[in-house]
């Protein structure tokens, strides 16, 4: 596969990144929190969060082989940004549970392949100027840092449709920077369903894909009830917005460091750690809403998701075979952020109001101590 890659392609990765993960950092803490507000119920907003992960089951996958069998002019990505963008500015006109419903579904189908066919691009680029794919993507960790502090501390005195305009925005400013990120191109018939096939049936990769599913799953609570959670605890959205920031910032370092964390210690001794530390993690939002106790959690996040991260896109990139690299990270992404957080996510939306947060927390502890379970029977992931 090849790639036009000029010397301005990391600066314009990097700022995807930022802009990519500056829209998740308004989504992840707030999106929830504005459906609680318009008239939302708890049950009503695990199914809208579950919507998000069950499309990106099937559709970065789909869309991953499309763009590695078929689109051998890279426009894939460009035009998914596109539709999606399109797509979420019907949110404007809707306040119904069924229409946001269908919406984000239909956004999510759009949406969901941009992230896992730009890091096919990325790994490329890596590849090919030497530039550590970790400090590229430190940009999208400030840009999480940033939105969710500004937007916090903008939702003290504003409304709270600010969220909406805040995410439209970033989606427009990312669907014009997608026209300047030479995309991986396809190679036509070399990749089938059938070698797709062949390949997740390998132990390896199989093995690999429910562990990242374990991880992720391990993170529903975190990610769909913890804005909630904090605000029923007497947090302001300023305090919220910065507990949020603060997770990502033990990030910066970690992807700054990726490839010496990799080079020295392996993808296996990494996501090791970082199932173990997740079990630190979750184990204090279950015992605790201290404030100091829960920033120490938040610092967790590096590992939890930092170096699990580098370590998962690493490892995918080295079990697939070159013809591949698009759907082998959206297969990664349809594993974790599909099947692993829509059914955290529909379990954590029907348990909430039952079992209350810290024990869901609790459950979010098991759920990544087995995965270490799985990941230690193994002696090598190759």
């Amino acid at each position: 596969m090849t790639m036009n890659i000029s010397r301005f392609t990391p600066y314009y990765l990097s700022l995807f990144y930022f802009l990519f993960f500056a829209w998740m950092g308004i989504q992840i803490p707030y999106f929830n929190l504005y459906l609680y507000h318009i008239g939302m119920t708890p049950f009503e907003i695990g199914i809208i969060s579950a919507s998000i992960p069950l499309v990106r089951i099937f559709s970065p996958a789909l869309w991953g082989y499309v763009a590695d069998r078929f689109d051998q002019k890279g426009m894939t990505g460009k035009g998914l940004w596109i539709l999606s963008t399109l797509s979420f500015s019907l949110l404007f006109f809707a306040n119904s549970f069924a229409s946001i419903l269908i919406i984000m579904i239909i956004f999510t189908f759009f949406w969901a392949p941009t992230l896992p066919i730009t890091e096919a691009s990325t790994m490329m680029t890596a590849s090919k100027t030497g530039i550590d794919y970790g400090r590229m993507r430190v940009g999208g960790t400030f840009g999480f840092i940033l939105l969710s502090w500004i937007m916090g501390r903008l939702l003290d005195n504003l409304q709270i449709t600010l969220v909406l305009w805040g995410m439209m925005g970033l989606l427009l400013i990312s669907t014009v920077i997608s026209f300047r990120i030479p995309m991986k191109k396809g190679e036509g018939a070399r990749i089938s369903l059938k070698s797709v096939s062949s390949e997740m049936r390998r132990k390896p990769v199989y093995r690999f894909l429910i562990v990242a599913m374990l991880m992720i799953f391990s993170h529903s609570t975190y990610y769909g009830f913890l804005s909630i959670y904090l605000e029923s605890m007497g947090y302001t959205k300023t305090s919220i917005g910065l507990l949020w920031a603060l997770g990502p910032v033990g990030e910066v370092a970690v992807m700054l460091l990726s490839k010496q964390i990799l080079g020295r210690f392996g993808t296996l001794p990494v996501l090791k750690f970082s199932l173990f530390m997740a079990v630190i993690r979750w184990g204090i939002f279950a015992a605790t809403n201290n404030i100091v106790y829960l920033i120490f959690a938040q610092l967790l996040h590096a590992f939890t998701f930092g170096t699990f991260h580098i370590a998962s896109v690493r490892h995918v990139e080295e079990l697939f075979p070159d013809n591949m690299k698009n759907t082998a990270q959206a297969l990664y992404s349809s594993s974790a952020y599909g099947i692993g957080l829509v059914v955290g996510t529909l379990v954590s939306g029907f348990f909430y109001d039952i079992i209350g947060a810290s024990l869901l927390f609790l459950m979010s502890a098991i759920i990544a101590l087995i995965a270490i379970v799985m990941l230690f029977k193994e002696k090598e992931l190759t």
